[in-house]
């Protein structure tokens, strides 16, 4: 058996260093809307403004920051290598035209200009630069300077750039959905790309063409056959084309009539009239389709409409088509404001053709600050039935759960005392676990914690706490629960070790109904006398010619429980038998998790740690421990409430041999382990080895190996790497190895050039005893998120 397992280790140990040495792999979180939504940095495109008006604009900078003169009314610069007037009133500018007002300024090869009808034509090469920093190219320009009416013609080329919105950001988030400018900075796929630029450039969001250009005052253009394309360099894969596009600056709106969208140079969408932000601000409009099929539900397809109600709110509604079920609608609604935020999410599907009902999922989540120290947090979920949330999946929040959540807390913090008030109940949602399973109601937890109060030599603390538990089925034991848990201590600490004595004192009584025979108010009080105490020695060491601080920390821990007979007639609300799968675990008071027992004991636990130090960074490189309890005398008390001294809990013994690993193996790479040696069978009763791979956003990576206290083993996987600049990919695996199966894999990728992105995620999981595939495939092009149409 040995060998087999040997095997089997072997196996996750090699699965464990190829995922986490692989370069740029790594770990996985969300779906592929989220992947998509990764800030990406693409190269940069600016606008670099001449010298002779950079040198003007260095001339107006004391003035920024108080109101000054408006463009129009400051003085007109006009320079060019030679300026004649053959008549009076006319005059020829030729070589190295500049005009500039203000913030603006026309360069150009050649120039007229009429003193009388106030109009200059512009000849060859004419660049055109607004106060914006925007640049317009064309071979011919004629403007009347005082209005700023005129006409571009010939080879026009224009170069939008970034610019903020025309509402302060400072109370905005970033949607989810890209429904961004065009020229803006809010894109939430494509945009949060900085680069270092020089002084004078100007960040490029969009580039147009057309055959003609009407400039109708200083801030509103009508473009003839233009196209427009938000793609970065030589790329032109996204172009929208128009017979007329009007830009209103002032509003920051662009409306097109006649839009098309060409992908790769194929129309892919039409619309007779669609309108558009030309800032960073957010705009009411349709975000870009996407796209997927499920065994049970066929093909789908959903259509988010994003809904621009403030700056501080905004909502988002989705109707989704399943071919097999009909027509699903999801609506959610946002907010942030200074001392909160919060989402109310809700999705329906009446008269599901697969299910025979209606179908829906409700999730309200707030957070807010009342008071500096007050906070208060609400988290209610709902689902329709208990196949909901492996039927669908995409939108509402809880969708690997059994239960979903329905809470409401209160926090009051302060240095000394923590004051918390709960509400919470559970819904089932999967018939992998029944009724009676579904945990206890808290309806309401009070909890009063004082914090370590210093009465030198000693120190306080002290605990309180009252919960209202109630159950779904109506025979089950409820009631209310006390506890009280004061202790004092006096830490006793030096350099090279520490002493911790420790007296706590659990008082538990209840209130109970439903307990035909039992006692309905049964009550108990337990001492725990506990002394934990360290010593510290180090050295120095070099390894591979570094210098390293190397520790030895002998710890021992002694704990005194005794036994309390009137907790057999405790219910069972909240307890288990703990987590003793962790190092920390066996260094505990009480051996249960829950409120509704304590574990009589005598024990000492001896442990030893030694850790290695880098004596340059102060990093801890490798950390390993060992230890055993050492069991003093029968412990009688378990979560099961009979309790009979005859068949102890725990014998007088010795506990499993204890192991634990951590460490830094590189800056970016750590394992983790802990592991049980169990001496009467002669094998582990328990292991666990984790190993995590994190260098920023390029690489994310978990491998873990558990084999639990029942001889089984998994294998779990969860990976998320950047392959190069455009590539990303995911996955997500749980591995049974004693059935030899998948019982739930993920593969997800992710293509983005700065222009387009397209996700394409893959499922498999078990629902009912069966195996069902998923597939999900989101499309989207920069830009388009917020275009809307108008009849």
């Amino acid at each position: 058996m040995l060998s087999v397992f040997l095997r089997r280790l072997v196996l996750a140990v090699i699965l464990t260093a190829a995922f986490t040495m692989a370069p740029g792999i790594a770990k996985g979180q969300g779906g592929i809307d989220n992947d998509i939504a990764r800030p990406q940095v693409c190269q940069a495109e600016t606008v670099n403004l001449p010298p002779a008006l950079l040198r003007h604009l260095e001339r107006l900078e004391p003035a920024r920051g108080s109101a000054g003169p408006a463009t129009e009314e400051m003085a007109i610069l006009i320079e060019a290598d030679t300026i004649r007037s053959d008549e009076p009133g006319i005059f020829f500018m030729n070589g190295n035209v500049h005009v500039i007002q203000g913030r603006r300024g026309i360069f150009a090869d050649r120039a007229e200009f009429s003193e009388f009808s106030r109009v200059a034509r512009f000849f060859g090469n004419v660049v055109l630069y607004t106060e914006y920093g925007d640049e317009m190219k064309t071979d011919t320009m004629e403007i009347e300077i005082d209005t700023f009416l005129g006409t571009m013609t010939d080879e026009i080329s224009i170069r939008f750039v970034q610019r903020p919105p025309p509402v302060s950001g400072s109370g905005h988030f970033a949607p989810e959905f890209d429904h961004s400018a065009l020229s803006g900075t809010g894109d939430g796929v494509f945009s949060d790309a900085r680069d270092n630029d020089a002084a004078g450039d100007l960040r490029v969001s969009s580039k147009a063409t057309a055959e003609i250009v009407e400039i109708n005052g200083r801030n509103y253009q009508v473009m003839r056959n233009a196209t427009l394309t938000a793609c970065t360099g030589e790329n032109r894969d996204v172009v929208l084309s128009a017979r007329q596009l009007e830009l209103d600056h002032e509003r920051g709106v662009g409306t097109a009539d006649h839009l098309v969208v060409r992908f790769k140079n194929v129309p892919i969408f039409y619309v007779p009239k669609a309108t558009f932000p030309i800032t960073g601000a957010r705009m009411t409009g349709f975000l870009f389709p996407r796209f997927g099929h499920q065994k049970n539900s066929g093909l789908i397809l959903s259509l988010p409409y994003y809904l621009n109600l403030d700056p501080q709110y905004d909502a988002t509604i989705t109707p989704s088509i399943f071919e097999k079920r009909g027509l699903q609608v999801f609506g959610e609604l946002r907010y942030l404001t200074p001392r909160s935020q919060g989402s109310i999410k809700g999705e329906i599907l009446p008269d599901d053709r697969v299910f025979r009902d209606d179908r829906y999922a409700l999730s309200y989540r707030h957070r807010q600050a009342l008071l500096d120290g007050m906070k208060l947090d609400v988290d209610i979920q709902k689902v329709s039935d208990t196949h909901y949330l492996s039927d669908f999946s995409g939108n509402i929040d809880s969708r690997a759960s059994i239960f979903v959540p329905q809470r409401v807390s209160l926090d009051i913090n302060s240095r000394h005392v923590l004051l918390n008030a709960t509400a919470s109940a559970y819904e089932r949602a999967s018939d992998h676990v029944g009724v009676d399973d579904q945990p206890y109601d808290r309806l309401p937890k009070l909890n009063l914690e004082v914090r370590r109060l210093g009465l030198s030599p000693f120190e306080f603390g002290a605990r309180a706490e009252l919960v209202r538990y109630r159950h779904d089925v109506k025979t089950r034991i409820s009631g209310t629960r006390l506890r009280l848990i004061p202790s004092l201590s006096m830490p006793l600490e030096r350099a090279y070790g520490y002493v911790y004595p420790k007296v706590t004192v659990h008082s538990i009584r209840y209130n109970l109904s439903n307990t035909p025979d039992g006692e309905r108010t049964p009550s108990e009080t337990i001492p725990i006398w506990s002394i934990d105490s360290g010593l510290f020695f180090e050295r120095t060491v070099r390894l591979d010619g570094r210098r390293f601080l190397q520790t030895l920390e002998p710890r021992l821990f002694y704990l005194d429980i005794p036994v309390r007979y009137g907790q057999a007639g405790f219910p069972d609300f909240n307890t288990g038998d703990g987590n003793a799968n962790s190092f920390s675990h066996f260094f505990r008071e009480n051996r249960f998790f829950g409120g509704d027992r304590v574990g009589d004991t005598r024990q000492v636990t001896v442990g030893v740690s030694s850790r290695l130090i880098d004596g340059e960074s102060g990093q801890e490189r490798l950390k390993a421990s060992a230890g055993q309890v050492f069991y003093l005398e029968d412990s009688v008390i378990g979560v099961d409430p009979v309790v009979n001294p005859d068949t102890p809990e725990q014998k007088a013994d010795t506990s499993d041999f204890l192991l634990g690993l951590s460490g830094s193996l590189t800056r970016h790479w750590t394992l983790d382990g802990f592991a049980r040696w169990s001496r009467e069978q002669d094998e582990f009763s328990y292991l666990s080895l984790l190993s995590r791979l994190e260098h920023g956003e390029k690489i994310k990576s978990e491998v873990g190996y558990i084999r639990d206290g029942d001889q089984r083993e998994y294998l779990n996987v969860n990976h998320d790497s950047a392959i190069g600049p455009r590539w990303r990919f995911r996955s997500r695996f749980n591995y049974s190895v004693e059935e030899d199966q998948f019982q739930f894999g993920e593969i997800g990728g992710v293509y983005l050039n700065c222009c387009w992105a397209l996700g394409i995620n893959l499922q498999r999981y078990q629902s009912d005893g069966e195996r069902h595939n998923r597939f999900m495939m989101t499309f989207q092009l920069k830009g388009l998120g917020g275009i809307y149409t108008r009849q």
